[in-house]
């Protein structure tokens, strides 16, 4: 049985129709399916444990946001899962799946029963990530787009002259330093904002994820990062730090706002821990 999660406001409501063709060509293909639509902000992950007890394979089709819930919610559960891009952001499904591919092609990586085995990583142990968990400009940056709308890309562009330097100390490998940047985040599959590459050489398939630490800049400096991640280079620039580990723990000394896949959580201590193929996506080969 396969079970789809369908966030109806996410994406601004637009995905209504889309979600209505994909159920009636499943009818046509006598799949069989439990289809529940979420009514607050609680049900996401109530419905996915409630799926998990019946349904091998749980499609969450939503945002980023809707995804995470899901992965959280099931994070016991030995679940197979896909996505449906019925959100504003949609990295997750882009790290999977790529852009090209269409809702009846994700509709044949589920029937193929095969599967992909993917890194993800938990932060302080109840928080499943797929995508990335980040302090200072990341965060900044979703609770802008959650409150004022438009994309990611047109936030971050209106927010570079205005980015908070705070204060924050790392623990990498039992050695803790302290430090002032824009941003601390972990990248585990390279995407954030709707497609954009934070971090080019990231795979979420290499046992690792990327502590990446954006030092104090000015603004020519901060223009010259914005331009390098349009072209995939953000890694590359002078004050950039990336450092590959499979833990680390971040503590905001101002700042207690984490962006986890997405969602905004409160927390000024994260301990984050890889946890190597720890996901099952269906994946046509």
């Amino acid at each position: 049985m396969i079970g789809i999660i369908y966030n109806p406001v996410a994406g601004g409501g637009k995905y209504k129709g889309r979600m209505r063709d994909l159920l009636v060509l499943m009818d046509s293909l006598q799949i069989k399916y439990d289809y529940r639509e979420t009514q607050g902000p609680d049900d996401v992950g109530r419905l996915a444990l409630e799926m998990s007890e019946t349904c091998s394979t749980i499609i969450p089709a939503g945002g980023d946001g809707t995804v995470s819930e899901v992965l959280t919610a099931l994070k016991d559960k030995d679940v197979r899962f896909a996505i449906l891009p019925y959100g504003s952001g949609n990295d997750s499904f882009l790290s999977v799946y790529g852009k090209d591919c269409t809702d009846e092609e994700v509709l044949e990586h589920v029937m193929s029963e095969t599967d992909m085995r993917a890194d993800c990583f938990m932060v302080n142990g109840k928080y499943r990530c797929f995508l990335l968990a980040s302090y200072g400009f990341g965060s900044d940056l979703v609770k802008n787009f959650k409150e004022k709308g438009k994309t990611y890309f047109h936030q971050a562009l209106k927010m570079l002259l205005h980015v908070h330097i705070r204060n924050y100390a790392i623990i990498v490998n039992g050695t803790e330093r302290e430090l002032r940047s824009e941003f601390v985040s972990v990248i585990n599959t390279g995407l954030a904002g709707g497609g954009m590459k934070v971090n080019s050489k990231s795979s979420f398939t290499d046992g690792e994820f990327e502590l990446m630490i954006l030092h104090e800049s000015n603004r020519i400096r901060r223009l010259a990062n914005f331009a390098a991640m349009a072209r995939g280079k953000l890694e590359s620039q002078p004050n950039m730090e990336v450092i590959c580990t499979k833990e680390c723990t971040i503590i905001a000394k101002d700042d207690d706002c984490i962006n986890v896949d997405g969602e905004l959580y409160y927390s000024q201590n994260v301990d984050i821990k890889m946890v190597e193929g720890g996901l099952r996506f269906a994946y046509r080969r």
